[in-house]
């Protein structure tokens, strides 16, 4: 009440608020400082002099609440541009399809095997022991496929590639009439083998005639009768 009094004593110019200069000095200055810097004026040390000079704005001036929301809009934007030049976490790198393929508890060496020449497109490459089967797939990898697991002569485990069906891939990496796997260890290429497949049909129907079967046909058998050696029973489609 008594300062209500003494105001209407000294008059109402007695009561008014002070302007701040310095708020308009600052406030051009942040002005100028973004049109010639852009996004890199938010990081200068002279946008930290500039908030750091609206904070210190006297709170009995009229320019006060103006300069309250200017610092905040600069310090937003100082955020903003922090966040858009923050390193980006890196893509992961691709998973190795043949990664976990054996056992951890599987170190059974390969023993040393006849290198085979394949041909593809390209020309001759050599499929050497020891050759990785990822790089063996990169290489041939159109005429195969992942095959069931599978164990070489010392009991150790392999993983297989088994040859695709198609006349040409057979040619090229199989036998005519047999299922060609490739097997691979921990120490890679170990060698190939080969598999004839029957098909025993069912009571009553005769079985196709005994010849040497092509391009990966099954000799057909009657039921109870001996599969010859060195190939694999199946069931008829």
């Amino acid at each position: 009440m008594r300062i209500v009094l003494l105001c209407l004593l000294m008059g109402l110019s007695g009561c008014r608020k002070k302007t701040s200069a310095e708020f308009y000095n600052l406030e051009s200055r942040q002005s100028i400082l973004i049109a010639r810097e852009g996004d890199d004026a938010f990081d200068s040390d002279e946008m930290k002099a500039v908030l750091v000079g609206l904070d210190a704005v006297p709170e009995d001036t009229i320019e006060k609440p103006r300069a309250a929301a200017l610092a905040s809009k600069l310090r937003a934007e100082q955020a903003r541009v922090a966040r858009e030049r923050a390193p980006k976490p890196k893509d992961p790198p691709p998973a190795d399809p043949f990664a976990g393929r054996f056992p951890p508890t599987d170190s059974a060496p390969a023993p040393e095997a006849v290198p085979g020449v394949v041909s593809t497109d390209a020309g001759s490459l050599e499929l050497v022991a020891g050759m990785e089967e990822k790089t063996f797939v990169a290489l041939f990898g159109k005429c195969f496929s992942p095959g069931p697991p599978g164990r070489i002569s010392d009991g150790g485990v392999a993983t297989t590639q088994v040859v695709g069906p198609s006349a040409d891939c057979v040619k090229r990496f199989g036998a005519p009439g047999s299922v060609t796997s490739y097997l691979f260890t921990r120490s890679g290429y170990w060698g190939k083998s080969e598999s004839r497949v029957v098909v025993v049909v069912d009571a009553g129907v005769a079985p196709g005639p005994a010849v040497e079967p092509t391009e990966r046909q099954p000799v057909r058998l009657m039921p109870g009768a001996p599969v010859p050696e060195g190939y694999e029973t199946t069931s008829p489609n």
